[in-house]
């Protein structure tokens, strides 16, 4: 018996409900001055169309690699190469440290090398003929030894002057200072004429990239699992827009999501990366992000200014062939800006009302007017 009662209670519930809602789309509005004529509204179709189902949030742009150019040898800056602000590319020169006491370090090594190989090459000379007496029995084995161990020894003097060539080589390429990536120079950090160190922590001057260029966003933990599956059918779409959250500034694609929440804020992290070839985005800019799950295909979709709302239901007004209106409630589901995609209540072709549905009850003739 408690079941039946329940059920009972349920169904009388829902009743209620439906009847509500029922009530108040039949219920005639307040009387006013303008009742007793047609009214002027504007109206819209409904219409059937492929409906993106987008996720905003707010966003920082971040430079996709930021490079402090540092010298790698000390001595005078005798010459600076690139203007602030200037787009570089990786590998232009950008700066030069006095050279000489490089090249001066470059002969020397020269000189010793070919020191050692001369000695190295009469010694091996001497050797070949230590060897023929030897072999003759005109010279003790100790004497040949001794002679076979100076070849070996002048042999790894001449590696290691190859070496410090090398060495000397490599500094002298480092007088020539170069962008290590393409980017944005920042701001210079030394005049022509200083003395820079290696040991110096803030660089001649700071190259961002830019081109691509990426953006850090939040989004509310509950769409961890929409985006996941949505990342396993195909690269995700991402748009950023402007602080209007309206002007366009760039399209790009999802890059990575956060493998944690934020317990603090209840949202992921994600990055996003822009190809930015017109500079659209800049870093450290806020910007909102539109991040495309899905498409909702053929939807129903009408101007969300259509949707009007009680305490009981969503409806609209439908303006019938006879150009009386009726009100309908109507289920709604995703919003999409201006628009409003319509689960059930409608049908394709008919003709909501937009504007001026304050004076308007069922039943009401109306006047269509241009938007």
């Amino acid at each position: 018996m408690g079941g039946y009662r329940l059920a009972g209670l349920l169904l009388t519930f829902l009743t209620l409900t439906i009847a509500a809602c029922t009530r108040t789309a039949d219920a005639p509005a307040k009387p006013s001055h303008g009742m007793m004529g047609p009214v002027s509204v504007q109206t819209a179709p409904v219409i059937r169309k492929d409906v993106p189902y987008i996720v905003q949030g707010l966003g920082t742009v971040a430079a996709a690699n930021t490079a402090i150019v540092r010298t790698q040898v000390s001595g005078p800056l005798v010459r600076i190469v690139f203007h602030q602000g200037q787009f570089v590319h990786k590998g232009q020169l950008l700066a030069v440290v006095d050279p000489r006491p490089f090249q001066i370090a470059v002969r020397q090594a020269q000189a010793a090398l070919q020191r050692d190989q001369a000695q190295l090459a009469d010694d091996r000379i001497d050797l070949e003929r230590d060897q023929s007496m030897y072999r003759q029995k005109i010279l003790a084995l100790q004497q040949l030894n001794a002679q076979q161990a100076l070849v070996g020894q002048l042999t790894g003097t001449v590696a290691l002057d190859r070496a410090s060539l090398k060495a000397a080589q490599l500094n002298l390429a480092y007088t020539h200072i170069t962008a290590p990536i393409s980017g944005i120079t920042g701001l210079r950090q030394v005049d022509l004429g200083n003395i820079v160190q290696t040991s110096d922590t803030t660089g001649i001057v700071i190259i961002t990239q830019v081109q691509p260029i990426v953006a850090v966003f939040a989004l509310p933990e509950n769409q961890v699992t929409p985006i996941r599956k949505a990342m396993t059918r195909s690269p995700l779409r991402v748009t950023a827009y402007g602080s209007d959250n309206k002007t366009r500034l760039a399209a790009g694609r999802l890059l990575a999501m956060s493998n944690q929440i934020d317990p603090t804020t209840g949202t992921i992290q994600l990055k996003a990366i822009f190809p930015n070839r017109g500079n659209q985005l800049w870093p450290n800019e806020f910007v909102n992000i539109h991040l495309q799950l899905r498409v909702l295909r053929q939807a129903l979709v009408v101007p969300s200014a259509a949707i009007e709302r009680n305490s009981s239901c969503n409806f609209v007004f439908i303006v019938e062939p006879n150009h009386t209106v009726s009100m309908r409630p109507v289920e709604t589901g995703y919003v999409a800006g201006l628009e409003t995609v319509i689960r059930k209540g409608l049908k394709a072709g008919e003709a909501v009302v937009t504007d001026g549905q304050n004076e308007l009850r069922p039943g009401q003739k109306v006047i269509l007017r241009r938007p």
